[in-house]
């Protein structure tokens, strides 16, 4: 159960952070983690990942193999991290991520670091072509075409 693993010894410590594993190969991936290092590359779309299990979750977003049902209603995902995160803020409406800036809340903590850089100004893709700036990648990829159509 999750409290005993909790409760677990866990004499394996990181080195770089106060975290401790109750076995010498979690460690190790935890390390690969610290140092960047994503030896399992998926086929299909080049991402990169720490493991061959996140690989093979990762691979069902391709082939969608394996769907889970939102019991609330149709909605299914390809993780039941998704569903999870579905349900609570779909059907239990709770955003966990407020702004420092102003009132409003965020489900994710993408959606937050976007809208604070609203506040912030910061806008960290530009155009190659011209230099213009966006806070979204979507954003700037729409952007992008603009200069296609032109040529």
């Amino acid at each position: 159960s999750k409290l005993s693993y909790l409760s677990a010894p866990r004499p394996f410590a990181c080195t770089q952070c106060p975290r401790r594993f109750n076995t010498k190969d979690k460690l190790n991936v935890h390390i690969l983690r610290h140092e960047g290092i994503k030896n399992h590359v998926c086929t299909v779309c080049g991402l990169r990942k720490v493991t061959a299990r996140e690989l093979r979750i990762h691979m069902n977003t391709h082939t969608r193999e394996i769907l889970w049902p939102c019991e609330f209603c149709d909605f299914k995902s390809t993780t039941q991290a998704n569903v999870k995160r579905h349900i609570k803020v779909v059907h239990q409406g709770v955003k966990d991520f407020q702004c420092p800036h102003c009132e409003r809340s965020f489900a994710k903590a993408e959606t937050l670091k976007h809208h604070v850089m609203t506040h912030t100004g910061e806008k960290p893709h530009a155009c190659r072509e011209c230099g213009k700036r966006f806070i979204q990648p979507t954003a700037l990829n729409t952007h992008m075409k603009t200069h296609f159509k032109s040529k």
